[in-house]
């Protein structure tokens, strides 16, 4: 997978969306987080909050497929797809 990091959770949520209507499997990546597993829950001293950083990327990448066998036709889908959700997102 290759992951993309967008501007916020709602956008990276229409683009997942926008893929899987043309049958691409997009997927969250660093989701969910270690210390939001039930199995860490008290083994960690720190707070939430100390994870910022790592919470706010969680929100916001998407990983869109890229392999050896991936055609061109399907990389030309994948990309017109995001930049018209992108540009739509915009307006």
């Amino acid at each position: 997978y290759m992951p993309l990091l967008f501007r916020d959770e709602e956008t990276r949520d229409q683009v997942k969306a926008r893929l899987l209507d043309i049958d691409v499997n997009a997927r969250r990546y660093f989701y969910p987080l270690v210390p939001d597993y039930r199995a860490f829950a008290g083994l960690l001293d720190t707070a939430p909050r100390d994870f910022k950083n790592a919470t706010s990327v969680s929100k916001r990448v998407l990983c869109v497929p890229i392999y050896p066998d991936l055609c061109e036709d399907t990389v030309i889908k994948i990309c017109s797809n995001i930049r018209s959700t992108l540009a739509a997102a915009q307006r």
